[in-house]
């Protein structure tokens, strides 16, 4: 007999902790299921760019991976923008993390914080050494919404309660039903909810939630979406 803890009614994920062997072991197989002659084992080393020749070209629209890292909280999707943001703020061929972080501590001053009060280490929030506060979230939302252009893709990647996403089986049944649209964030002991909620008064409300040494998660998940239900019945 087979026991997990995924209801039958859902769909599980599982993380790709090393998704490099994961995308080679399938590359090959399928090379192999295609009949093209490829050998069974491989191995990794740094190349660097200019020495790098382009084997296939695949481009997809920015809002679309901005709907799937929102959506589902696509850690991937979240390294891979950040670099897209570096390359488009540098124009560099060959970029890191570390220059899209660069940007984002420029924004983090066009906010009117001090980006030395917080750290920044990834683009996914999986490293232990990101550090931020609701203060800054909420700002950073404020700012997004006066930007029609910014917000309108924002809003429109955003999980929303009840319906889809991250937040598909939270809040269901309940007046902040479809009138939350926030991103979920969660690590070890930390649980994190931000966004914008509709209030019963038609009023846009930027928020952000975080939660710390609170056990389990789901008592600090039941936690903000009572907070959500309270304010939009409000």
């Amino acid at each position: 007999m087979v026991k997990g803890n995924v209801a039958s009614v859902r769909t599980g994920w599982v993380n790709l902790y090393h998704s490099e062997s994961f995308f080679m072991h399938t590359f090959v197989e399928r090379l192999h299921a295609a009949g093209v002659a490829a050998p069974a084992s491989y191995a990794f080393c740094p190349l660097p760019p200019e020495g790098a020749g382009r084997i296939a070209r695949w481009e997809t629209p920015v809002q679309k991976v901005l709907d799937q890292l929102m959506k589902e909280s696509d850690n991937l999707n979240a390294e891979a923008l950040l670099c897209r943001l570096g390359a488009h703020a540098t124009g560099k061929k060959g970029v890191a993390a570390e220059d899209g972080l660069k940007e984002v501590e420029a924004l983090i001053r066009l906010l009117g914080h001090d980006p030395k009060s917080y750290k920044l280490a990834d683009g996914s929030g999986l490293s232990n050494y990101n550090y931020l506060s609701p203060a800054l979230l909420v700002d950073l939302l404020k700012y997004a919404y006066s930007r029609t252009d910014i917000f309108r893709s924002l809003y429109k990647s955003l999980p929303i309660a009840g319906i889809d996403g991250t937040l598909k089986f939270r809040m269901k049944k309940t007046a902040a039903a479809g009138n939350v649209h926030a991103k979920t964030g969660s690590f070890t002991a930390i649980n994190a909810l931000a966004g914008y909620l509709k209030r019963k008064n038609g009023n846009q409300v930027a928020f952000a939630i975080m939660n710390q040494n609170v056990f389990p998660a789901a008592k600090a998940r039941a936690f903000q979406d009572k907070v959500c239900e309270v304010l939009v019945a409000e």
